[in-house]
């Protein structure tokens, strides 16, 4: 008789087979200990014999467990695989996109592009989900979303960044504060004399702060700015009160409306890429094909499209990303 498992169930085999650590599979399935048991219990039920041998100190696979391990990687990789093909016909007959990108950057380059594509084909749908840089990148391994839109970062082996723009960072502040510093513009960048400027600057943790630090760090230089805020409209807000100046990447100023504040440019100053991230083993649909190609035409002679560049995985080893 055929047995009767479910694709979660092999899933969590094969995790605990992996981890052989019941508290950690259990996290990973948001599971109590107690419930994991219970199906670890049903399956052995299921297929009739015994697949862990359990100490208080130790977990390990049986024989029959290591074998059915083998037969039970494949059969989430062929489901995995197939559910793929299915959602890319999908998304190519119902013409839907998902896709996430910096609030930053989903406020200034998507509404052009959107536009573009309703024109195209009035039953077109893109969603948008406007996310921090980390957790766009952890949408696009979920399959959430086909692709995020990000700066170049170090990403994981089965991603693939390509790079449609650059972005450099500015100096904001209203007119009197700019005038009262004697401040040009553009202005010649250093380090050191951004932070004498004793700048507002955002958070650690965030893809601008790494993008920064990682220009002090080129001068062998610590960042010290005058203060971390989480967003960008906090520190605008400051800016517009006179407060000081702030550092900022200028896709997250790009629409700012403000008589009163002017945008600073860094002549030699640190620029990123801008691009999108997809999965490398995934074939992206037909809508998702046509979003990226109108974001590579944003670029003008300013921020053209860059070649294919080398990115370090989070292993520490260097991956090619393709186009």
């Amino acid at each position: 008789m055929r047995l009767n498992l479910t694709i979660r169930q092999l899933k969590i085999f094969v995790d605990l087979s992996n981890s052989l650590n019941f508290s950690r599979t259990a996290n990973h399935f948001h599971l109590t200990q107690p419930r994991l048991s219970k199906i670890v219990n049903e399956i052995e039920d299921e297929v009739g014999v015994k697949l862990f041998r359990r100490t208080t100190r130790k977990v390990a696979l049986t024989a029959e467990g290591q074998a059915m391990y083998a037969q039970a990687a494949e059969i989430i990789c062929a489901f995995e695989t197939g559910l793929d093909k299915l959602t890319t016909l999908s998304r190519n007959h119902v013409r839907t996109v998902a896709v996430a990108a910096l609030p930053s950057y989903a406020s200034a380059l998507l509404p052009p592009v959107i536009e573009s594509m309703r024109e195209r084909d009035p039953s077109a749908n893109v969603q948008i989900y406007d996310h921090t840089s980390d957790e766009a990148v952890d949408l696009v391994i979920s399959g959430k979303v086909e692709f995020a839109i990000t700066a170049l970062e170090c990403f994981p082996r089965e991603l693939v960044f390509e790079a449609f723009m650059y972005e450099r960072l500015v100096l904001v502040g209203t007119d009197e504060v700019v005038k009262s510093l004697g401040l040009c513009n553009p202005v010649q960048w250093s380090a050191e004399f951004i932070n004498n400027l004793n700048v507002f600057s955002l958070a650690p943790g965030s893809s601008a702060y790494r993008h920064i630090t990682r220009a002090f760090d080129a001068e062998d230089i610590l960042f010290q700015p005058r203060m971390f805020l989480n967003s960008i409209v906090t520190a605008l807000s400051f800016v517009k009160s006179g407060l000081g100046l702030a550092l900022l990447p200028e896709l997250s100023v790009a629409l700012l409306d403000s008589p009163n504040l002017v945008r600073i440019k860094l002549n030699d100053g640190p620029s990123r890429s801008v691009g999108v991230v997809y999965q490398r083993d995934r074939e992206l649909s037909s809508i998702a094909k046509d979003v990226i190609s109108l974001l590579q035409a944003l670029g003008g002679p300013d921020n053209h499209p860059i070649s294919p560049v080398n990115i370090i995985d989070f292993f520490g080893s260097e991956v090619y990303s393709e186009t």
